[in-house]
């Protein structure tokens, strides 16, 4: 792990220039022959793949507890609201550790700022943020419609501490398609952030990551078995992952296996049991992602409450229904809004978890909850909720 000092960094680049002849190769591999990348392609590396943070705040002696919240926050879209929630909120406002996926710096869908400075400096915590993309287009379906440029249109993953940041690692999460070819081209892959944090004279290491989405189960697999294996290797006995896992219970590697993992729980399963799923993946269509949990050592039970949802699915807003269209045929977009009137045109999904390795006291998880909808100023502040856990840590 790379040893972090008691200051700051801040990612920079001047590579702009370059993004339209970058734009021009639509795949991975035919940028990485070219005289192009020869020519720039450790800036790209550097940038695609770096790490920022700001380490300058300590809180103290540790409490007798920790409260640890993992929270997809949608590109960090709302971060002012973010920030205000955090402050004002009965559960957030006492949160030790924030684990956040989908965080930009310098993209315009999200107004060009740099959503983990301004929200750690918001909270007065440290951070640290590892980058997986520069992104050359304005964003994915249904985030397009806009007129902002990306300044340094970074994509990544990144950890807030009241606590000091000792140590971090940035590992590589197998690549399951070309982004240089999606339509949210870019450049990179997808990387987790782990960090080794000092609570008193303890160090437990926390780790988040996003796993891919438009892929199957046993590809997201292997990319949190690539997340969780370098964490054997710590020095720490006590450690903590969270994030938004994607375990919607489909194969979205293309559009054909989408269809026949959707006819095959319609036909053998059943509606009903197929919403049951979403809210219970580990029981069947996402089992090899949680074998790898049990496979390392890791607990998922004590660390989730299963009565809250993380992600709700409703045809009736705009963004769901476009993702919809894209996928499917028009016909089936009808279809699944009729079958799910029954539900108020809504059904609960669980993407986002904690888990833990090297809590065995029975009495060590004081309170595992979701936080359901938050908003501000009648705002939703993400698509996702965030989800938290209170540890006895003596």
């Amino acid at each position: 792990m790379q040893k972090l000092s008691r200051s700051a960094y801040r990612l920079q680049h001047k590579l702009n220039p370059l993004f339209p002849e970058l734009k021009s190769f639509k795949t991975n591999r035919s940028l990485k022959k070219s005289s192009f990348y020869k020519k720039h392609g450790a800036e790209f590396e550097r940038i695609a793949n770096g790490i920022e943070y700001s380490n300058i705040h300590h809180s103290g002696s540790a409490a007798d507890r920790i409260r640890v919240v993992a929270w997809n926050i949608e590109r960090g879209i709302q971060s002012d609201g973010i920030i205000n929630l955090v402050r004002s909120h009965n559960e957030l406002r006492d949160t030790d550790i924030f684990l956040f996926t989908e965080t930009d710096i310098g993209m315009g869908r999200s107004g060009n700022r740099n959503v983990p400075a301004e929200i750690a400096e918001g909270l007065k915590m440290n951070y640290c943020y590892s980058n997986s993309f520069l992104v050359l287009a304005k964003g994915d379906e249904g985030e397009q419609d806009h007129e902002a440029e990306n300044t340094l249109s970074l994509h990544g993953t990144a950890i807030l501490s009241r606590y000091p940041i000792k140590a971090v690692d940035n590992p590589i999460l197998p690549s399951m398609r070309d982004y240089m070819s999606s339509s949210e081209q870019r450049l990179g892959a997808r990387r987790g952030l782990i960090c080794s944090i000092e609570v008193g004279s303890r160090v437990l290491d926390v780790a988040a990551a996003h796993l891919e989405l438009k892929t199957s189960s046993l590809q997201r697999a292997k990319q949190l078995a690539a997340m969780l294996k370098p964490m054997l290797t710590s020095g720490s006995d006590i450690q903590l992952f969270g994030g938004d896992l994607n375990t919607h219970t489909y194969n979205l590697k293309n559009k054909l296996n989408l269809l026949a993992s959707f006819l095959y729980k319609v036909l053998y399963v059943g509606v009903p049991e197929t919403i049951v799923q979403y809210m219970q993946p580990d029981r069947y269509f996402e089992r090899p992602v949680f074998d790898v949990f049990r496979n390392y050592g890791f607990d998922i039970e004590r660390f989730n409450n299963r009565r809250f949802g993380t992600l709700y699915y409703n045809l009736g807003e705009a963004a769901a229904s476009i993702k919809t269209r894209k996928w499917a045929p028009e016909f089936i977009h009808n279809w699944l809004k009729e079958i799910l009137k029954p539900y108020g045109g809504e059904v609960p999904f669980r993407l986002d978890w904690l888990a833990g390795r090297g809590f065995e006291s029975e009495d060590t998880i004081v309170k595992a909850i979701g936080i359901e909808k938050p908003e501000w100023e009648n705002q939703r502040l993400s698509d996702h909720d965030p989800v938290m856990v209170d540890i006895r840590f003596v």
